[in-house]
């Protein structure tokens, strides 16, 4: 749009020049006939020249100056973007379901730091910021070790090819008179309420650019492994 308007401008400078030169000559010369003597058209075409040669020459500066300016933001621009994409992160959550654990990570895949700008879980309509208050939340016979619960910060770094820990819960022999199936019950209890939660999380790269935010359902959890 702006290239196409700078065109328009400078014909109009250059018709409107052409113009003044013919309107300016004639003005001085009204009364004189058309000569015949190619002397005198020679002296009009050094006039005409002369007047208008400088008018050309300045635009062709000014578009030169304007193209070479475009050219290095173009190639500002193609550099920025090679840079971001170079450093792009990419986060991947990881579940690892059996019959007596549960895991919740996020991968960051990309090429580059994963910064999270933000981190909350969704449960029952309202939203925390740890699975730690909703495990305590439920009442179970037997309350599985969750190991590593991580409250996850905002600024958070995940760096390339690592995770970070969201849940970790497991069954242990921490009481070995309980029988297996009251544990598996406690857990499964457990997972039956995480299954309704949803996870919400965006983040950055290293430049603070936005890459994604995203809302993960955990219903995929709902499967009988028993």
């Amino acid at each position: 749009m702006v290239k196409h308007r700078l065109v328009w401008i400078m014909a109009m400078i250059l018709v409107v020049s052409i113009i003044l030169v013919i309107g300016i000559y004639k003005w001085n010369f009204y009364y004189n006939n058309i000569s015949g003597n190619p002397e005198n058209w020679g002296q009009f075409g050094d006039f005409f020249g002369g007047v208008l040669n400088p008018i050309i020459s300045g635009l062709n500066l000014i578009l030169i100056i304007y193209l070479t300016l475009k050219i290095a933001d173009i190639d500002e621009k193609r550099s920025t973007n090679q840079q971001k994409e170079s450093v792009r992160p990419l986060g991947i959550f990881h579940f690892n379901l059996s019959v007596d654990s549960l895991h919740i990570e996020l991968h960051n895949v990309g090429v580059g730091p994963l910064i999270i700008t933000e981190f909350f879980i969704e449960h029952n309509n309202s939203k925390v910021f740890d699975f730690q208050e909703i495990i305590n939340s439920v009442t179970v016979p037997y309350r599985p070790q969750y190991s590593t619960t991580k409250k996850v910060n905002e600024g958070l770094i995940v760096r390339k090819d690592d995770y970070v820990v969201i849940l970790k819960i497991s069954v242990i022999d921490n009481f070995p008179d309980m029988k297996p199936e009251r544990k598996l019950e406690g857990f499964n209890l457990i997972k039956s309420e995480i299954e309704k939660c949803k996870i919400f999380y965006s983040y950055t790269d290293l430049y603070g650019n936005f890459i994604k935010e995203e809302l993960q359902d955990l219903k995929s959890l709902k499967i009988d492994l028993s």
